[in-house]
């Protein structure tokens, strides 16, 4: 995680998730919502255990941080977020599909750090999903590999958001949703 953690972020703060290790250097890929929030969130779940252990990496905190810092700077008006973004921040893939992806993560590093700006932005991003996703039954865009389809991985990961927001503000509806 120490790879990770320490591995330079674009100039406007997105984590790297592509480098190919034999050359050090970044891939030119799209940097997808879904390999943000599955990516932060396993390094966030790694403090925590390290923490309850008495081992503290700074460094994996604050790489989730700042990442949650952009995410809240990149979420759009309405809530949600773009499916994928350049290096730079702008969007690559307007798609919104993807924007459940980041919910759980969001809620867990409000837990750790008691940062309300980060319970809004994932109340936000629920308030979408809960209208497009569960409402509107768009659960599609999971997969990064494929166009933006009907897909499981969509309706697992809106459960998970929804869950994540119900056992943080025990709203029924959450639960319903999930």
């Amino acid at each position: 995680l120490d790879f990770w953690a320490n591995y330079p972020t674009t100039e406007t703060g997105i984590p790297r998730l592509w480098v190919h290790l034999s050359a050090h250097q970044a891939e030119p890929q799209p940097m997808w919502v879904r390999q943000i929030g599955d990516g932060m969130e396993a390094i966030l779940d790694a403090w925590v255990f390290e923490v309850k252990r008495g081992i503290r990496h700074d460094n994996w905190l604050e790489i989730c941080v700042r990442t949650a810092h952009l995410l809240t700077n990149l979420q759009n008006e309405d809530g949600s977020f773009y499916r994928s973004y350049h290096d730079d921040g702008s969007c690559c893939m307007d798609s919104k599909a993807s924007t459940p992806r980041v919910i759980r993560f969001l809620v867990q590093l409000y837990l750790v750090t008691q940062n309300e700006a980060y319970l809004q932005a994932a109340i936000r991003a629920g308030e979408w999903a809960y209208a497009h996703q569960y409402q509107g039954f768009e659960y599609r865009g999971g997969p990064c590999d494929t166009s933006d389809i009907l897909d499981k991985e969509s309706g697992i990961y809106a459960m998970f958001a929804f869950i994540a927001l119900y056992d943080v503000s025990g709203e029924a509806r959450w639960l319903e949703a999930a």
